[in-house]
Parts: structure tokens; C-alpha cells; sequence
């Protein structure tokens, strides 16, 4: 099996956990406490819920995709290695631009528009899409499988196709240090899902519609399982929802 297959494999068993819950929630009138549904068969609940999640092993620096090559929850912060990889966007910004949306981010290897002033946190315009499965990348780029499996990039950036498109926005600010958030607030309504991801805030933002997913770290392995199944640090990634362990290439084994 390639490797694109089995990250075809992996995602639509993301797209089937989330077929089950909405066949759940399908059946429920009303406001349910956490927990109330029972879990779907990768033993996750509540995917998409009240509080968007903070999600670690992830962070954006100035554009700079940081995150352990090989899922490492052990590995410090301060040593998560630079991906190469990059956000960036199709339009310019800088601190008179206003807080909205100004325009799409795309996959790069370099920086060649800033949606505000680099290295500074504040929140100033943004870059946003619709559609995480819209995202683009630069033209003749390489997508490694890596930024596949973490939820950054979607599989038809690394020529592979999904049965059912997973849904969720792409939120994110191209400056400064941002830490990315999943899911999605109760509020979020049609924004929120489980390819949603939200790189807009800086470590000190805090709200409380914004919570995280605990992890029983289990030895010798000390894998968590799920998107964003480990929560020691503000920063992202999901394990494979099939509970494999990853390989440093990306691949499952």
C-alpha cells in the first residue's frame, strides 16, 4: 500500500467517525452533556463540540510551520525543528489593514506576503478559507505526507482524493507566534468541523469556549490518539486515528 493510501485510508476513517456522529446527533433534539453519545469505533467522543480545542506539537512563527518531524510529544517547544514549509498569502497587510479577513492562504515554501507586521502578535487581518480542502499550494511544490497526516495540508495536495471531503475552516495570521485550535465553539456553527483549523491567536489568548483533549500517554509508546490528542502545550497534531504509530517519513507501520 503507498503511502498516499494510507493516509487516504486514515482520513476516511476520520470521515467515518464523522458520519457516525452526525447520525447521533441526528437523533438528539437537545443539548447533551459530554459524553452522553457513545463513542465512535476509533473510542473518541464528542469530535466537534462546545469548545474549540488547543492541539499540540504545532506552531506558526512569521509563516513558519514548526512541529516535530516524527509525532514526538517528548520533544521541548523550544526544539520543534522548522518544516521548510510556510504559510503564506495572496494579499498584503500590515497594521492599518483592520481585523477581517483580507484574503487565502497557500502553501509555500516561502513568505512573499505577510498578512500583518512580522514578529508582532497582535491581531490585526487575517487570512481565511471557507473550505480547509480548498487550500492551495505553490505552484510545482512537493506536499509531503507529513503535513498531510498533521491536518495542515488536505490529500489532494499530495495527489490523492477524498470519498467524502472532510469539512472545516482555515483561519490563520502569517505573523507573529500562532498556536492552532481544532474543531471549533458551539458557536462557530458552520465554520467548526473536524479539518478545521485555526492558527489566528497568540499563546496568551483565552476564552472560555476554548478547551483541549487530555491523552493517556501510554509506555513504551507514549501515543496519544485522535486530532489533537495530546494537550501538554499549546501547539498540534493528530496521531492517526487508527491508533498506528507514525513513522519519522510519515508513513504508518
Amino acid at each position: 500500500m503507498s503511502n498516499v493510501d494510507k493516509i487516504r485510508t486514515s482520513l476516511e476513517t476520520l470521515v467515518a467517525d464523522a458520519r457516525y456522529l452526525k447520525s447521533q446527533m441526528d437523533e438528539i433534539s437537545e443539548w447533551n452533556s459530554l459524553g452522553k453519545i457513545k463513542a465512535n469505533v476509533s473510542k473518541l467522543r464528542d469530535l466537534v463540540g462546545n469548545c474549540a480545542e488547543w492541539v499540540d506539537g504545532l506552531k506558526l512563527v512569521d509563516g513558519k510551520i514548526l512541529m516535530p518531524v516524527d509525532n514526538n510529544i517528548d520533544l521541548a517547544e523550544a526544539s520543534w525543528p522548522d518544516s521548510g514549509y510556510r504559510i503564506d498569502a495572496t494579499a498584503e497587510g500590515d497594521a492599518s489593514s483592520g481585523t477581517g479577513s483580507i484574503g487565502d492562504p497557500v502553501l509555500s515554501n516561502a513568505v512573499t506576503r505577510y498578512a500583518g507586521p512580522q514578529g508582532d502578535d497582535a491581531m490585526y487581518a487575517y487570512t481565511s478559507l471557507a473550505n480547509w480542502t480548498a487550500l492551495t499550494a505553490k505552484s510545482g511544490m512537493t506536499v509531503p505526507a507529513s503535513l498531510v497526516l498533521a491536518g495542515i495540508a488536505p490529500l489532494s495536495l499530495a495527489s490523492g482524493t477524498y470519498d467524502t471531503p472532510p469539512q472545516g475552516y482555515f483561519y490563520t495570521r502569517n505573523y507573529g507566534t500562532r498556536f492552532p485550535l481544532r474543531g471549533g465553539r458551539w458557536s462557530s456553527r458552520g465554520s467548526a468541523g473536524l479539518a478545521t483549523l485555526n492558527l489566528n491567536y497568540p499563546r496568551s489568548n483565552a476564552n472560555g469556549n476554548i478547551s483541549f483533549r487530555p491523552a493517556l500517554l501510554h509506555s513504551p509508546m507514549r501515543r496519544g490518539h485522535g486530532y489533537g490528542a495530546c494537550a501538554r502545550r499549546k501547539g498540534a497534531l493528530p496521531h492517526l486515528p487508527c491508533g498506528e504509530k507514525i513513522n519519522s517519513c510519515g508513513s504508518c507501520k
